[in-house]
């Protein structure tokens, strides 16, 4: 039985080499900080949430603190949930009950060797169509969070 040491030396253990030839980072002091990224570095024109609103989930149930000056209204104000969304209730409503079946409907391995080439149904894709503004990301995000997915 060896006895045991306390530190071996391993000679085939690759040690850091200083290359001269890699591409030192550059930094472009005209790019534009992403709002949306979170990184380490601070923003010394955002405005920092105070102590009292820090941790607080928003009150109008969106994306953004309804506290926070420099939020844009429509995160302060999205919906919550579907049920907060206004008009178009017979589309949200369609879409969870596709959602909800979809998996029992295509995931089903007993399900595999039928064709579903039917106008009527059962549908693979759903597809969300209307103007600019009106809703469909905000529905599909909803909808999937509400089901878990």
């Amino acid at each position: 039985e060896p006895s045991p040491v306390s530190k071996v030396n391993n000679p085939y253990v690759k040690k850091a080499v200083n290359n001269p030839y890699a591409k030192k980072a550059v930094s472009n002091p005209y790019a534009k900080s992403n709002p949306y990224a979170s990184s380490s570095t601070s923003n010394p024109y955002a405005s920092s949430p105070s102590p009292s609103t820090k941790g607080r989930p928003s009150i109008g149930g969106g994306r953004a603190n309804v506290n926070d000056d420099n939020a844009l209204w429509a995160d302060k104000y999205a919906p919550g949930n579907t049920r907060e969304i206004l008009g178009n209730q017979e589309s949200v409503r369609k879409l969870s009950l596709w959602l909800a079946k979809w998996e029992d409907t295509f995931n089903n391995p007993r399900a595999q060797s039928k064709s579903y080439g039917s106008p009527s149904g059962p549908f693979k894709a759903a597809l969300l169509s209307g103007p600019p503004g009106i809703g469909k990301t905000t529905t599909a995000l909803l909808v999937a969070q509400e089901s878990n997915r």
